[in-house]
């Protein structure tokens, strides 16, 4: 155990990005740290999570205490309880700041981006892998892409939610693109999920596979880092460490293209444009935003000059709704439909190519679905048509997991588009 210097006049911190999920007895929660600092999940009752969530450095253990005293709280049950966290690294301390600066440093350190999502989402066995994604393609549906030639196709997405709700998808994407010749460079475009201080973050190590490691095109990111600014751009690489939306699709990229020689990539995590649509401003004015877009068409344009084929490739989902997210109407059959609805509204606009209308769809409702692919999309697109390719795209699937204990849905589908 760590020793825990917290005294009643502490104000304790509770350490972000957490993610935090209902325990299945719906009366106690379950704290994971994104980051990796903490080195197991915690699970709280639901008593103990209404004082946790006041560990926000605005009051002391003994204020907190007082407010609940009401209730039975005291000293002794707060202080308790913020020593334990602070014990498994869940609350800002030296200690977890020393834990932190270790990680980065090891992983700056490190060429390969390790596959650390195998052996929790995916098998970690190469050989189980290949019957898994094998047993997915067996049961996908293809869905018949007319005139589609697979020498043109230039960008697709498809999800990055888990494989045990997400196969099918990810299955139909590449049982309808069977055939695809393998790409020089994929831009392999993802969401960042947790919070940053820039928009978007490149790597150039290589991604581990338990099948082998994909490459990094070092030459290319020098490439898109010079025009766009170096520095800011390897800020935060630290953010592709445990980050699941690019490496969900690297067992599928490999498989795919194993008989083939392997595409090399470059690695792009893109964080929230969400305040842009509270300035109501199109993220191709945001300065930071605009420079990288047109870094990324500039090097697209010198890549297909020279001959090299190029994918766009974005790891996205679509909605998340439900009170889980934050929302105060439980998710109904209704609801459900209406996401619908309005999913197939934006997939229509991305299907065009047309960033702008994703833009205005989003700005519409204020992204009142969370749609957490979108700046990916829109980086996608808008790249594509500032470096003067014209596309056209096809709906390959589309579903919707829906958790109706935890009052939840996320949907998401795969698309491909290709070069007219």
């Amino acid at each position: 155990m760590t020793a825990t210097t917290l005294t009643p006049e502490s104000k304790p911190v509770l350490r972000w990005p957490l993610d935090v999920s209902t325990g299945l007895d719906s009366k106690t929660y379950i704290l994971r740290d994104q980051q990796g600092v903490a080195l197991e999940a915690i699970t709280v009752p639901s008593a103990a999570m209404a004082i946790i969530s006041r560990f926000d450095g605005s009051k002391t253990i003994s204020q907190i205490a007082n407010d609940g005293s009401a209730f039975g709280i005291t000293v002794e049950i707060v202080l308790n309880l913020a020593q334990e966290l602070e014990r498994r690294f869940y609350l800002q301390s030296p200690l977890a700041n020393a834990r932190w600066e270790l990680i980065v440093a090891d992983f700056k350190s490190s060429p390969v981006r390790k596959a650390v999502h195998a052996g929790l989402v995916y098998p970690s066995d190469p050989t189980e892998l290949r019957q898994q994604i094998q047993q997915y393609l067996a049961n996908s549906e293809p869905t018949p892409l007319a005139d589609l030639r697979l020498e043109k196709v230039t960008a697709m997405i498809t999800p990055h939610i888990d494989y045990h709700r997400g196969w099918r998808s990810y299955g139909a994407a590449y049982k309808s693109l069977e055939g695809l010749p393998a790409p020089d460079v994929i831009f392999l475009i993802g969401t960042a999920h947790q919070a940053s201080r820039g928009f978007f973050h490149l790597s150039q190590k290589a991604f581990a596979t338990p099948f082998g490691a994909l490459n990094s095109d070092q030459e290319v990111i020098s490439q898109l880092a010079r025009l766009s600014g170096s520095k800011r751009l390897f800020e935060d690489e630290i953010l592709h460490k445990r980050e699941h939306s690019l490496e969900l699709q690297l067992p599928f990229i490999h498989f795919a293209f194993s008989q083939q020689t392997l595409p090399r990539l470059v690695p792009i995590l893109v964080g929230s444009f969400h305040h842009l649509l509270q300035d109501s401003k199109s993220p191709r004015e945001y300065g930071e935003v605009g420079e990288f877009i047109g870094a990324l068409a500039e090097t697209i344009k010198s890549l297909r000059s020279s001959g090299r084929r190029v994918l766009l490739y974005g790891g996205v989902d679509l909605a998340h709704v439900g009170q889980h997210f934050g929302d105060q109407i439980r998710v109904s059959d209704s609801g459900l439909e209406k996401i619908e609805e309005r999913d197939r509204e934006l997939l229509a606009r991305i299907i065009r190519g047309d960033h702008c209308a994703l833009f205005e769809h989003i700005a519409e409702d204020q992204d009142a679905r969370r749609i957490c692919g979108f700046p990916s999309i829109y980086t996608q697109l808008a790249a594509l048509e500032l470096a003067g390719v014209n596309i056209r795209g096809h709906t390959i699937d589309y579903r919707q997991a829906v958790d109706r204990k935890n009052d939840c849905v996320v949907s998401f589908a795969s698309a491909v588009w290709e070069e007219l």
